[in-house]
């Protein structure tokens, strides 16, 4: 969650008393003292930060947004918790994020517990509810700075775990204390009026200066097309389609990718660096959201104590542009002292715990070093082979290393361990499409849905599932029912639109295949893809003008697309004009060899 609401406007200030002993660590100089006063546990939900927690003896999971001002649950989770929702004050009525303002509410949570932070039960904890589907969240809602910035807060997030800290009569001296002879960033941070708790500060871009929040509930860094835009860079010229952002609200915004000369963030220097761009408005007066793929990469200390930002590159890609490197560095990083920090992350070395490994884990298939991550699962169930959640996570480790019959075992275990896992039959089903085992599939599909029948995000997950693994029939069938049940969602144009294409590939009942695109475009006028989808239906109704406008109108929005381009050759070849078809198709096999696969497939390639 994302706002612009000022300090003084927080409800409910909630101070932490802390018990535990705090622990005294020297940074520096003997007389700097950094009292630790908790140490929570954090594993990656694929590239989120999560932690659990109870509110009212009840178990829950809690993204880690250090972009969000205050604590929130989606409002499903808040009614499932049996919490009384009631208005809130007027300038909380709504809130905002990346896809724009929602309604909102307050509940209060009589009991509530933290991994790491106390054993006892903290009283009336309060937290905004926002109509945000769960997955958004990965859990049940998050925390936020009303909780993660009491003090000082060190990420380690490739160590699985956040310290909370307190120092006293440290100055101005460097509060890395885990260094040794590593380079570090500082940053001085940036107390803006609209966002006094968010962790803002300055960077530059290809020389001009930004600012950049360090937000851990981004999965992925992101820069603002307004920030490009300033550098001279635009999707039309410089951009490659990279798929779409969204967050609390309704609004869906496309991505491209573009390269940049020079990206400094307080001395640290990433060359070429290639980064995500969105159609977002400035975040809590930000640029750039530092999301959780740099905190991976980095060792993160927020000095509220001194108003800077300390961090480490641990190695590795620093952002996560969605597929795997050939390389272990995505950017050249040279630090301000022209020293090239090491090719791998410094980890924790010592004889680990079971959870531990699990959570070291789990942040190296957060960075998809799935073959280090996997490693450490092997020990997690070396130490106890009955829990559950350690072969979930190799599964689904596995099953993004491409070893399917491996992760299809995990799997299979973690449902005779725990039988009602609506997370991992999922899981399940998509690897029984990915080996063709259709039958199977549709049974852990049915079974998770009737282990969740409120949750809209499951049955639509299980739809999308189906178009992925090109099961198009089936999808329809999904899509219709869910549909029904969920006409007036906010998720209805994401599903009209894969209606649309479903029925479009399968060249029948196109007149309603037409019907779902139109609906979708006026929910979604700003979405390329939808456009898209409406250019294979026309092209597939032999209406070749028709297709080539939407083509070109998906273009618009979002340049430098294969499929579209190879599409919009097509659709040109088909009127006559060869030479531009041709043309096209060249420009757009030049960005992706696989951009002509679905043309075959339903025979419309050249």
């Amino acid at each position: 969650m994302r706002t612009v609401m000022t300090t003084s406007q927080r409800i409910g200030i909630w101070g932490i008393g802390v018990a535990c002993a705090a622990s005294a660590l020297s940074a520096n100089a003997a007389e700097c003292n950094l009292a630790k006063y908790a140490e929570l546990p954090v594993t990656m939900a694929g590239s989120r930060p999560t932690i659990n927690a109870t509110i009212n003896g009840k178990p829950v999971r809690l993204l880690v947004d250090s972009g969000a001002f205050f604590s929130a649950l989606s409002l499903e989770s808040a009614n499932n918790l049996g919490l009384n929702l009631r208005e809130p004050p007027p300038a909380f009525r709504t809130i905002g994020g990346v896809g724009g303002r929602q309604k909102a509410w307050v509940v209060t949570a009589k009991n509530f517990t933290l991994d790491g932070l106390d054993s006892k039960s903290l009283q009336n904890m309060e937290f905004l509810v926002t109509d945000t589907p769960s997955g958004v969240y990965s859990g049940h809602g998050l925390i936020g700075q009303n909780v993660l910035g009491i003090e000082d807060a060190e990420y380690d997030l490739a160590n699985g775990v956040i310290r909370i800290f307190r120092a006293k009569d440290c100055g101005e001296r460097s509060l890395a204390y885990w260094a040794g002879g590593k380079s570090i960033g500082v940053i001085d941070r940036i107390k803006l009026p609209q966002s006094a708790v968010h962790i803002v500060g300055s960077a530059k871009l290809n020389g001009k200066a930004i600012r950049v929040v360090f937000d851990t509930g981004a999965s992925g860094s992101v820069l603002t097309a307004n920030a490009a835009d300033r550098v001279g860079i635009t999707p039309e010229e410089d951009g490659t389609a990279a798929g779409y952002s969204s967050g609390i609200g309704r609004k869906v915004s496309a991505n491209y990718i573009a390269r940049f000369d020079l990206l400094d963030l307080g001395g640290e220097q990433i060359k070429n660096a290639r980064l995500r761009v969105a159609d977002i408005s400035r975040i809590a007066g930000a640029d750039m959201l530092l999301g959780a793929d740099f905190f991976l990469s980095h060792r993160v200390y927020v000095a509220k104590s001194q108003n800077k930002i300390y961090f480490t590159y641990n190695g590795g890609r620093v952002f996560d542009l969605g597929a795997p490197s050939a390389t272990p560095v995505n950017a050249s990083i040279v630090a301000s002292s022209e020293e090239t920090p090491a090719a791998a992350a410094t980890l924790t070395q010592e004889s680990l715990t079971a959870s531990e490994y699990k959570r070291r884990g789990s942040a190296s298939a957060g960075r998809r070093d799935f073959l280090a991550a996997i490693a450490d699962f092997d020990a997690a169930i070396k130490l106890d082979a009955s829990d559950a959640d350690a072969f979930q996570m190799r599964g689904n480790a596995r099953y993004q290393n491409g070893q399917l019959q491996l992760a299809l075992a995990d799997l299979d275990e973690v449902l005779r361990l725990k039988p009602d896992q609506g997370d991992t039959l999922m899981t399940r089903g998509m690897l029984r499409l990915a080996t063709n085992d259709l039958q199977g599939a549709s049974a852990d599909f049915d079974r998770a849905a009737a282990l969740a029948p409120t949750d809209p995000e499951t049955t639509l997950n299980i739809a999308q599932a189906y178009v992925g693994a090109m099961q198009f029939e089936e999808a329809v069938k999904r899509y219709d029912q869910w549909l029904a049940k969920n006409p007036k969602s906010s998720r209805s144009g994401t599903a009209l639109n894969g209606r649309c294409w479903s029925r479009a590939m399968l060249g029948t009942e196109l007149e309603l295949a037409l019907a779902d695109c139109n609906a979708a475009v006026k929910k979604l006028p700003r979405l390329s893809l939808v456009f898209d989808s409406r250019a294979m239906v026309q092209l597939r109704r032999g209406k070749v003008d028709d297709a080539i406008k939407d083509y070109q109108a998906s273009l618009k929005i979002l340049n430098n697309n294969a499929h579209t381009l190879y599409g919009l050759g097509v659709a040109e070849t088909k009127k006559g004009d060869t030479a531009q078809g041709e043309a096209h198709i060249r420009q757009a096999l030049q960005i992706s060899a696989t951009a002509g696969d679905v043309f075959k497939r339903v025979n419309l390639a050249p």
